[in-house]
């Protein structure tokens, strides 16, 4: 199970540390049947009758897709994760408010509202899934919802992407300071993080957003001025290194957090169902959308030409 129940939580972490120093389409379409009833000719003719046309739904496939897409990543805390980034948004734009002059603030909050809005990001994502998952994988995803442990764990993870949990965790980064997690238990979360791809998912969500900032940037500036392809994707992957050195052990500490109810038992567990194919699948999908969108966000702030602390 390689991160419906995590990697979501550490997207809004990708967009928290890019901003801080700290830490398609499926749709149901009603069809309407008109019947026409047969008219027999008389003499003298007669008005024909007016005849009301009848909205019939017809369940399809693609709305049953539709339907169970919303249903996966309500049951598994991924659409609250990603609404989450609404108010890391929102905190981010709060500081801007004291360094930007109110035009440059205005221009930048329209960008953000416009292309990190939680709902719109949950709307894409469940509509990429449903596109590109078959209705025998959606299914095995649903029943695979009802597990009670999955449950719990999507629980504790829901709780750590709110704003609440936002707060505990800065309290528990105090804390570990005092009294740290034992070596075997940070151990055991640093496999974990290796299995289910954690720390370079957050890496690969950051230098999307940085790509799209680097690549906005350039389609601004003179021709004699704009820097090649290659050295936008030289520059990525210079700077995706830098995040990386950075994030691996925040990602961890964060893992620590969100799961300290759990036993190393479940962890280990975890870590077996990391490995399951649907899952995975899933996550990739999901993951591959999200560098889309932050891509294309990361493009519109560069294109502002806006400086962000």
């Amino acid at each position: 199970m390689k991160k419906i129940i995590a990697i979501i939580g550490l997207t809004a972490m990708a967009l928290y540390y890019f901003y801080g120093s700290t830490p398609d389409t499926d749709i149901f379409i009603d069809k309407i049947e008109v019947k026409n009833a047969a008219v027999k000719k008389v003499a003298p003719p007669l008005p024909l009758p007016v005849k009301k046309t009848v909205k019939k739904k017809e369940i399809t496939k693609a709305s049953v897709k539709k339907k169970l897409t919303g249903e996966i990543l309500d049951l598994t805390s991924t659409s609250h994760s990603l609404k989450s980034i609404d108010y890391i948004i929102d905190d981010r734009l709060k500081q801007a408010q004291i360094y930007l002059p109110p035009q440059e603030y205005e221009k930048l909050e329209k960008v953000l509202k416009k292309h990190f809005d939680g709902e719109k990001i949950v709307q894409k994502i469940s509509d990429h899934l449903a596109k590109n998952l078959s209705l025998e994988e959606l299914e095995i995803l649903k029943k695979r919802t009802e597990d009670p442990f999955l449950t719990k764990v999507w629980g504790l993870e829901e709780y750590a992407n709110s704003s609440e949990g936002a707060q505990a965790f800065k309290e528990f980064l105090v804390a570990s300071k005092k009294d740290p997690s034992p070596e075997e238990r940070v151990a055991l979360m640093k496999k974990f993080d290796d299995m289910v791809g954690g720390t370079d998912s957050v890496v690969e969500l950051n230098s999307a957003i940085v790509r799209g900032i680097l690549e906005g940037s350039n389609s601004t500036m003179p021709r004699d001025q704009k820097m090649s392809t290659r050295e936008i994707k030289q520059m990525t992957v210079m700077l995706a290194d830098q995040i990386k050195d950075n994030v691996d052990t925040k990602v961890v500490k964060n893992l620590l957090f969100t799961y300290q109810e759990l036993s190393d038992g479940d962890i280990q567990d975890l870590i077996k169902r990391s490995s399951d194919g649907t899952f995975s699948k899933a996550n990739d999908l999901i993951q591959e959308k999200l560098k889309e969108i932050l891509l294309e966000g990361g493009r519109e702030i560069g294109k502002s030409k806006l400086h962000l602390n």
